[in-house]
């Protein structure tokens, strides 16, 4: 019975692996990191989507806005903090 539960734990991470592995250029919605990507102190290599989703709010409020207040008032409200979307 351990024989068969061991191959079954087996198989479920070797399709995990797969699954996290992909060829695919996306990753959970987002173009994939660059190569050179190392996730922040503490964080896992899933934090990608949440950073990259945040940087675009913060592209778009630097191009909507002129002023600095203005801009950090919309990255404010845009991001929730203290912790990722």
């Amino acid at each position: 019975m351990f024989e068969l539960l061991m191959q079954q734990k087996l198989s479920d991470d070797s399709a995990a692996a797969e699954r996290y592995h992909s060829s695919s250029s996306l990753m959970n919605g987002v173009p994939k990191p660059p190569p050179t990507y190392v996730p922040p102190t503490g964080a896992s290599f899933m934090t990608w989507p949440n950073i990259y989703k945040n940087l675009k709010r913060i592209d778009y409020c630097t191009e909507q806005f002129d002023y600095i207040s203005n801009r950090i008032k919309c990255i404010t409200a845009l991001t929730h903090g203290p912790f990722l979307q």
